[in-house]
């Protein structure tokens, strides 16, 4: 075991770290714009942990004093004036016990646990006592005062219509910015919502190539671009074998590399965010270059580009672990189902819908063709996923400096809601 110490002093305008006592650095200290936000301990947390220690952690604990090396070494600690978070982790397994932020010093089930009793209780309450979580904490919740409670129903078996159901990560507001909801209170409002299922994440997959390969392997990155190159080569052979042996690997259960997007059962193999492919023959060879005139956002131009490496994936895993899928999204320029490639029955399919826009007819026609092709292709047999942008005009008022009104449109959402639903 190793002691581990961090400090810093607003005072002294210094932060630094100590190892078993010894100092090992000091730098200046420069305020951060973390208030309110999620603190990860031994990874980033998310539906999978990102970048995780491989060890042990014991005996966690933040203070709003600077600690000496010398009182803080040792532990068990106890709970002092100066003490925010203590966590002793000697649960041996399960949820850790939290003091303060959760209620009943508890925290909840993680999203992705087995929550049939959970969502069942939650059932109860809304269905036979009127209780209505709008909005995390008590600004949100809904519910009639009475000195008697009287339950009366029948029995109901049921289950969620989506295996799998997830909000992207980030500060809730509640009134508005700048007022953040604390995580806490955010978490217990989304397992309120019933938001988790199956463990499923599938987005751009290969910023930690770079710091992996780019140095030994130039080669393995998009040609015809100065500085760093905007995504890899996808045809590059030995790029191929090495992305097959991270897939293999997440499956062996040896876990992701940094920048990966796999949870669950499922490999995700998604470019990095732009649409700056590769400019060598052999990867323009698979551009479909009649669909550049296509000026919505979501199209095909690289479907067959991207969905060729996507196959090349899925053939070589479906023979060493024939019970695991490679996940890819129909995004911006793959948004098309490709023309020339035939899909492996091991791959699944995540579609980003631009529904909250769908008052613009012409994407909202270029989205349902995106839909329909996509489970017209499945035939109930491949799994399909959703990433709908529910971010509008909110996303775009923030990155213009503009407020926009309140983008409502809950009876179109429910009305969409109602045909994935009859989809499958």
């Amino acid at each position: 075991w190793h002691h581990v110490l961090c400090t810093h002093s607003v005072a002294s305008g210094k932060a630094a770290m100590y190892v078993d006592g010894a100092k090992v650095g000091e730098s200046d200290f420069v305020k951060t714009t973390c208030k309110g936000a999620a603190l990860g301990i031994g990874g980033i947390p998310g539906q999978q942990v990102g970048n995780p220690l491989h060890g042990d952690i014991d005996e966690v604990r933040i203070s709003n004093a600077v600690r000496t090396p010398e009182a803080a070494a040792g532990g068990p600690y106890e709970k002092d004036d100066s003490t925010s978070l203590l966590l002793h982790l000697d649960e041996g397994r399960g949820v850790v016990r939290v003091g303060g932020a959760y209620p009943g010093g508890i925290q909840p089930p993680g999203f992705f646990a087995a929550n049939g009793t959970l969502y069942a209780a939650y059932d109860l309450l809304e269905r036979y006592c009127g209780v209505r979580w709008y909005a995390p904490g008590d600004l949100g919740t809904v519910y009639n005062v009475t000195g008697d409670l009287k339950v009366s129903g029948t029995e109901l078996r049921r289950k969620p219509q989506m295996r799998h159901r997830w909000i992207t990560p980030g500060p809730v507001y509640l009134p508005g910015p700048p007022d953040v909801v604390s995580p806490a209170k955010a978490e217990l409002w989304k397992l309120r919502m019933r938001i988790g299922g199956e463990s499923f994440w599938t987005c751009h997959s290969f910023g930690g190539y770079y710091d992996r390969f780019q140095k030994d392997h130039p080669d393995w990155f998009a040609q015809g671009y100065p500085g760093t190159p905007p995504q890899p080569c996808f045809t590059n052979p030995a790029f191929r074998q090495q992305l097959i042996q991270d897939a293999e690997d997440f499956f062996s259960g040896k876990g992701s590399q940094p920048g990966a997007s796999n949870a669950g059962e499922y490999f995700g193999i998604v470019p990095q965010d732009n649409n700056s492919f590769c400019k060598c023959p052999a990867c323009q060879a698979l551009m479909d270059e009649a669909d550049r005139a296509n000026q919505q956002f979501s199209r095909g131009v690289a479907s067959d580009y991207v969905f060729d490496l996507v196959n090349a994936v899925a053939k070589a895993t479906a023979r060493t672990h024939p019970d695991k899928m490679i996940s890819a999204l129909a995004y911006a320029d793959y948004a098309y189902l490709p023309k020339n490639v035939k899909l492996e029955p091991n791959v699944a399919i995540q579609m980003c819908l631009h529904t909250r826009n769908w008052w613009a007819p012409k994407l909202a026609e270029n989205d349902q063709r995106i839909f329909n092709a996509w489970v017209n292709e499945s035939q109930g047999k491949r799994p399909l996923y959703l990433w709908l942008y529910y971010n509008f005009p909110a996303f775009m008022d923030q990155a213009a400096g503009f407020k926009a009104f309140p983008g409502f449109f809950v009876h179109t959402a429910i009305d969409q809601m109602a045909v994935y639903h009859m989809a499958g």
